[in-house]
């Protein structure tokens, strides 16, 4: 019986040393667990506390490796300020000037974040760029987010900010607040030059990111004191739909569609307006009425415009019309159209289309440069030139190639006219700049004779020409009555405009024609008495 109640009681002790070796190891296990969570409140708090001073906070930021902030002061737990604040790293290179910062953390209790301040003077921005080449990013995709906590940001101003040396705006300013996926913008503004914008609404950050904003620009009118849009936006950042009206230098109406985050980037937009004068030196008969522009398609396949209005013409109005695809490249397929109607001409009974057509394309990517094919059929082109009456010979037809490229143009046009006494047929080859033009295949054929030959004419000084022409039974009173004559052989001419009342002409001032006595140009002070008479040779 000993034995056996000496063994119960060494089973007795086994056991209770066993369990008292658990509770130890439940003891530490307990221990570390608890050491694991409060040491990074522990760590957390003294940051906190060393931010809330002065000194605390200048250790904590000598702590960020290439941060550098120069005679900073004030707590980050607070108000915070310096003269200026750099920060160097993994290529990316950031210089503020005279950044401030103030925010409440009593706010965190009624689980919001509030910045109460945030101003910079100034903000550089450089990033060097990536020895890997990007490959094209497609379609941007949105995401959605809600904070935990609600969000009020008032009194953001920031002054000039450059990204890589390239200015992105003069000032920008920001008021907004919200919580979860709810935002509300109560001001953003951004001005670069003199190009503004206001905007204010709400947005939400799910989904698509519904949107309902209220944008107004100003822009730096071609003449006149002001030009402001005022846009409504509505729809989403994907599909964003537009609305809204143009003041001052452009009075019209806007209305359209745009998805931003496509990489083709879809858009269809269309201005309405009543008037518009483009430029202020324009004549009213330029000026157009009652029109409109529509533009859609994309990046990719282009935009296709079309457009009509009507010009006030002298001799009634002119319609006009337009079309054509416009890419990032060039714009080809145009057709611009002016026609003046088919009623008939003073009366005549001729009821043929009266208009002007011009086909072409343009490109400036490489240079800028353009090609068009002119076609015009009795069109009162001088209509569209207030003040100018109807010339003594009309032009019935015009048909041309033209071409225009660094500076230079070519073109090859045939034309028929009617004159005093008869139609003619014109037909020249052009080729000039800005200081000259020379012509070439200069040919007319009239009913009372032909000329022939080719000229040029420069403009880089006192305006000049020259001209070597043959003449068959030409008749200049074909074109102007009082020049009555029958010419024939060769003429040369060469000379320029001057301040007297005949042109300076060499040499010697000679006019030759074949099988006639030589024609000496007048004296510079000589003044041409009014025609009496006819001459004919």
């Amino acid at each position: 019986m000993t034995d056996v109640r000496k063994d119960n009681d060494n089973t007795d002790k086994a056991k209770q040393s066993q369990r008292k070796r658990t509770h130890r190891f439940r003891f530490w296990v307990l221990l570390l667990l608890g050491l694991l969570v409060l040491l990074p409140v522990v760590v957390v708090s003294a940051i906190l506390l060393a931010l809330r001073s002065e000194a605390g906070t200048a250790w904590v930021m000598d702590q960020i490796p290439g941060l550098e902030a120069v005679n900073d002061r004030g707590s980050l737990f607070g108000t915070w300020q310096a003269d200026s604040l750099e920060w160097q790293g993994y290529g990316v290179n950031v210089a503020v000037d005279a950044p401030l910062v103030d925010w409440s953390p009593s706010c965190l209790f009624d689980l919001q974040l509030c910045l109460e301040t945030l101003h910079v003077k100034q903000l550089d921005v450089s990033v060097q760029p990536s020895e890997e080449e990007q490959s094209s990013s497609g379609d941007i995709s949105l995401p959605g987010f809600e904070l935990p906590l609600g969000l009020r940001v008032s009194d953001v101003r920031l002054g000039t900010f450059t990204l890589n040396g390239s200015k992105v705006w003069d000032k920008f300013e920001l008021d907004a607040g919200g919580s979860g996926a709810d935002w509300k913008l109560e001001r953003v503004y951004y001005q670069l030059d003199d190009y503004t914008v206001v905007a204010s609404g709400r947005v939400e950050t799910r989904r698509d990111w519904p949107v309902n904003l209220e944008v107004n620009a100003t822009l730096p009118p071609p003449y006149g004191e002001t030009w402001a849009i005022d846009l409504a936006l509505s729809g989403s950042v994907r599909d964003l739909a537009l609305s809204g009206q143009s003041r001052g230098y452009l009075n019209a109406a806007l209305e359209g569609k745009v998805e931003p985050l496509a990489s083709n980037l879809p858009a269809r937009l269309k201005i309405t307006s009543e008037t518009f004068r483009a430029a202020e030196a324009l004549p009213e008969t330029l000026v157009l009425k009652n029109w409109f522009i529509e533009a859609a398609g994309n990046l990719q396949n282009g935009f296709k415009t079309t457009g009509q209005a009507t010009l006030p013409g002298t001799e009634g109005p002119v319609e006009l019309a337009l079309a054509g695809l416009v890419t990032t490249a060039e714009a080809r397929d145009i057709r611009l159209e002016l026609s003046a109607g088919s009623e008939g001409k003073k009366g005549q009974g001729d009821t043929s289309p009266r208009n002007l057509v011009v086909t072409g394309k343009t490109q400036w990517q490489d240079g800028l440069s353009a090609e068009a094919h002119i076609r015009l059929r009795q069109f009162p082109w001088y209509s569209l030139l207030e003040g100018m009456e109807e010339p003594p010979v009309e032009l019935r037809k015009l048909d041309g190639d033209a071409s225009w490229r660094n500076g230079r143009y070519q073109a090859n046009l045939t034309a028929e006219v009617d004159g005093a006494q008869g139609k003619a047929e014109l037909a020249t080859a052009i080729d000039g700049d800005a200081s000259q033009v020379r012509l070439t295949e200069l040919s007319a054929v009239t009913g009372a004779g032909s000329l022939s030959g080719n000229g040029s004419v420069n403009f880089s000084g006192p305006l000049s020409w020259q001209a070597a022409l043959e003449l068959k039974d030409f008749n200049p009173g074909y074109w102007v009555p009082v020049l009555e004559a029958s010419l024939s052989g060769e003429v040369t001419t060469e000379g320029q405009l001057t301040e007297g009342p005949v042109p300076a002409m060499e040499p010697p001032g000679i006019w030759r024609a074949s099988g006639a006595p030589a024609l000496r140009s007048p004296p510079a002070d000589w003044i041409p008495p009014p025609a009496t008479g006819l001459c004919q040779s």
